[in-house]
């Protein structure tokens, strides 16, 4: 045993050369274990160095070996490859039976008829496809990107788009949420992602994120610990760009803590999600299309595209209310689709076990004795007892480690708007997001 430990002591994994993949991946290199790994220069022995600690992980296999040969093969055929391991994932231990109570809980919450023990079969089938995000889609063309797709309702998005009038595009994490992402850029350049980078995602995506230019895509990128000066700056941005004919596309299903957000109720819990979209649209006076993207048999895709919908100040409540009926709808007609939703616990009910996390998935949960109820005033204008109250007197619930813009560094887009005094909209941000997302 000491002489293993002391070979173990001298070696370092460091140095090795697991495999090399430079064809199929960036000429940048490639990110393993939070960090990027540079390719070596050409020649013998070159290639990406992944340690131990990292082919010892599943995302390694799965991202950096599997899905990359998977991406050069005929799309129906990758599908049923990710379809086998999905039917290998069902029958892991313990993991069934765990699904099917979330599943259970959730057809009661939305009151419909569908066998659980099918949705929950179909829904851990559907988990390699899902985290596959749009790996598959890498080395196809244009051609045979529309023959991967079948899309509803894009013709009124492409003539806003281009009559240079701004629009915001509002997704989820249903279904295949980044391979419309991937149609959407291969289409039109004018978009940028007001999200969380997104990691694991295929080339072509990273070549997008990492593109120069007027208005780049790294400017508008939001995380977890964001300093306030530059959260304002990038909503800013934002707004600039819609003013501009440029598109802003949004998550409206991301647990948030601060301004800029409203609680809803989804899947039957109360939610405190972030509705900077409904702000930046009543602000930028731009249209709102909710965009759905899911599954089809033999790597095939449906891309819905909703009419488009214009929320002026006032309604955003509303509007965040009406988004969510419209994601239950849509979770309730392919509950097989909603990994997200489903399985991952800031979207479930809170846990007892640990009051501190089922806070920090539940931003709406029942408060404890340290911090002040989530009963908000309503504000001028809109009815309900969810709204947030009026910008001069925004309550924010304290939360550890997170920084929230106050009312001196706040930003006001209320500048040479044609909007009334009373309908300013005051966009903050806090630093810190309840996301835990980017698996």
């Amino acid at each position: 045993m000491r002489r293993k430990h002391e070979r173990l002591r001298r070696f370092n994994p460091s140095t090795i050369t697991v495999f090399d993949e430079s064809s199929v991946l960036p000429a940048s290199g490639f990110r393993v274990g939070g960090r990027v790994q540079p390719i070596g220069p050409a020649g013998k022995g070159s290639g990406p160095t992944v340690t131990v600690r990292d082919a010892m992980t599943w995302k390694y296999w799965f991202y950096e070996v599997w899905l990359p040969r998977l991406a050069r093969i005929p799309s129906d055929r990758a599908a049923r490859g990710l379809d086998r391991l999905g039917r290998l994932l069902a029958v892991w231990p313990g993991r069934f039976a765990q699904t099917l109570d979330q599943v259970r809980r959730v057809r009661l919450a939305l009151n419909v008829e569908w066998d659980d023990r099918q949705v929950t079969q179909r829904l851990l089938e559907g988990l390699p496809r899902f985290h596959a995000r749009d790996y598959l889609l890498d080395h196809c063309d244009l051609n045979q990107l529309d023959q991967l797709f079948d899309v509803e309702g894009w013709e009124p998005v492409a003539r806003l788009m281009e009559s240079g009038t701004g629009v915001v595009l509002l997704g989820s994490h249903l279904g295949a949420h980044l391979c419309g992402v991937h149609w959407l850029l291969r289409r039109r350049d004018a978009i940028r992602l007001l999200v969380q980078r997104p990691c694991h995602v295929s080339s072509f995506l990273n070549e997008v994120f990492d593109r120069c230019g007027d208005l780049p895509q790294r400017e508008f990128f939001l995380k977890r610990g964001l300093p306030p000066a530059l959260a304002i700056e990038r909503v800013m941005t934002a707004r600039s760009a819609l003013r501009k004919g440029m598109s802003i596309y949004l998550n409206g299903d991301i647990p948030w803590y601060g301004p800029n957000t409203r609680v809803g109720r989804l899947l039957g819990q109360p939610h405190r999600l972030i509705s900077l979209w409904a702000d930046l649209a009543a602000v930028a006076r731009a249209p709102v299309v909710t965009m759905f993207c899911g599954y089809r048999p033999g790597g095939r895709h449906r891309l819905v595209f909703d009419p488009p919908r214009t929320i002026l100040p006032g309604q955003e409540s509303q509007a965040v209310r009406d988004y969510l009926i419209r994601l239950e709808l849509e979770i309730a007609r392919y509950p097989h689709e909603a990994v997200a939703h489903l399985l991952w616990p800031c979207f479930g009910p809170p846990r007892e076990a640990s009051s501190s996390t089922a806070s920090a998935c539940n931003p709406a949960s029942t408060p404890s004795s340290s911090t002040p109820p989530l009963s908000w005033p309503a504000q001028a204008g809109e009815a309900g007892t969810d709204q947030e109250p009026a910008p001069g007197g925004l309550p924010v619930v304290p939360r550890p480690h997170s920084a929230v813009v106050t009312a001196a560094g706040a930003a006001t887009l209320t500048d040479d708007l044609p909007c009334r005094p009373s309908a300013s909209v005051r966009l903050e941000m806090t630093c810190k997001s309840a996301e835990p997302f980017n698996p």
